[in-house]
């Protein structure tokens, strides 16, 4: 049966559910650094649960698979991941002989995107709602607040996870229940002139950052909670920082190591005052680009500037001790129909999508980090793919607002006054303290 894809913009099996029957051309660089979606609810706005209808009969008459895909996964200008996306459907149709598959495109984030959709057709039309969907961690956690995804059943799914790396599946939970599958994931690193690289892990501790005094450049000013770069740092220097933390817990000695690296970084001019003005990498990308500063900037933002032909190394972010530092966030598949024979079909599809030369040939061709060892492997070159698992493998969660927003906020706001030269690293741990104490 011939699949059905619907472009819509502005707007293994068994019981392996619990309960289971119940963006004129742009530039590649600006191409390459578009935003991270940001946050779709408000960190401040109350989430009422949604009544959780009682699971639903099995549907009888025609098989139908409804999925809505975020538009930064099916991008209209890349005709080798739309020839992909074809093949996929038409083949998986063919395997069931009697499905059909249909697709809507929506966008990633804000007004008419993929998680706000979802919240308004749950209220108004639930008829329509998906059978499957891609969030990011920030929607997964308010989807799951309201009742709109079905949690799995990790027994069920086993062959689809069983070579993820624990911070992939951490991050496809919550409150230690599996509601999500990673599909691709983005790691935060620097990115610099190939001629300046230094592979040495021992070259990135904050000493040997600070004594070699080159640029280093990252969005600062960009508002919220504690800022990402920093965050990751926080931890890799905190006692007892897990892949599974979400949270903030406050480290005396933590905040004042990290701080102190701004601190002299900042007096060394080693991090220009201009940072407080970047809110993303493309306000400082051209600076990267040309080797006179290295960057923070996300995989696949890496990924795309180096397939489109420029030249960057890659390298962790600077730590205490050297070892690498990173947040994991990503797009990951949900089941929302409470359909009995519906999520089946949709395990069976994505049994199909997770195919390791499918999900490695697809997110290459995305420019963007696949989940699972074996897939990884694949799909990026042998010295990234080895730069990435390390990254992956020691990553910790998102900070969110409702684990740690009033120490994230403290310490975003004592890190702004460290780089302004307000306050000394030492008074800055003490407000963090102070404030979420």
């Amino acid at each position: 049966m011939r699949f059905i894809w619907i472009w819509v913009v502005g707007g293994l099996i068994g019981c392996a559910l619990a309960g289971c029957a119940g963006a004129a051309p742009t530039p590649a660089a600006e191409m390459a650094l578009q935003a991270l979606p940001s946050a779709s609810p408000s960190p401040s706005a109350p989430l009422t649960p949604i009544a959780s209808p009682a699971p639903l009969p099995t549907e009888t008459g025609p098989r139908t698979l409804m999925i809505w895909m975020p538009d930064v996964l099916a991008p209209t200008d890349n005709a080798d991941a739309e020839v992909q996306r074809a093949v996929w459907i038409t083949a998986f149709e063919t395997l069931e002989g009697d499905l059909t598959v249909t697709m809507r495109l929506k966008r990633a984030a804000d007004v008419g995107g993929i998680f706000q959709t979802l919240r308004s057709a749950s209220l108004v039309a639930p008829t329509a709602l998906p059978d499957l969907a891609l969030l990011r961690r920030v929607d997964l956690l308010a989807a799951v607040a309201l009742g709109l995804v079905r949690p799995l059943d990790p027994t069920g799914v086993t062959a689809l996870i069983q070579d993820m790396y624990p911070s992939e599946i951490a991050l496809g939970s919550v409150e230690g229940d599996l509601y999500a599958l990673p599909f691709t994931v983005d790691v935060a690193h620097l990115a610099l002139n190939p001629e300046a690289a230094l592979t040495d892990s021992d070259a990135w501790t904050f000493d040997a950052v600070l004594s070699r005094r080159d640029t280093l450049l990252f969005p600062a000013g960009r508002a919220g909670i504690a800022n990402e770069t920093f965050l990751a740092q926080y931890r890799a220097a905190a006692a007892g920082a897990t892949t599974q933390d979400e949270g903030v817990p406050v480290d005396a000695a933590a905040l004042e190591a990290v701080f102190s690296f701004y601190q002299s970084a900042r007096t060394a001019e080693i991090i220009p005052a201009s940072v407080l003005d970047y809110t993303a990498a493309n306000d400082y990308i051209d600076q990267v680009i040309t080797g006179t500063a290295a960057g923070v900037i996300s995989s696949s933002s890496f990924l795309t500037l180096r397939d489109s032909g420029t030249a960057l190394a890659f390298a962790p972010l600077p730590t205490r001790d050297g070892e690498p530092a990173a947040l994991i966030d990503g797009w990951m598949w949900v089941i929302t129909t409470g359909d009995a024979a519906r999520q089946a079909d949709a395990l069976r599809f994505l049994s199909w999508v997770f195919d390791v030369d499918r999900h490695a040939d697809y997110t290459r061709a995305l420019h963007m980090l696949p989940t699972g060892r074996a897939t990884l492997r694949q799909s990026a070159d042998p010295d990234y793919a080895q730069f990435a698992e390390a990254l992956i493998d020691r990553a910790t969660l998102p900070l969110s607002d409702s684990a740690g927003g009033v120490a994230g906020r403290a310490m975003q706001a004592a890190l702004i006054a460290v780089l302004r030269g307000e306050r000394t690293a030492e008074a800055a741990a003490q407000d963090v303290i102070e404030q979420a104490g």
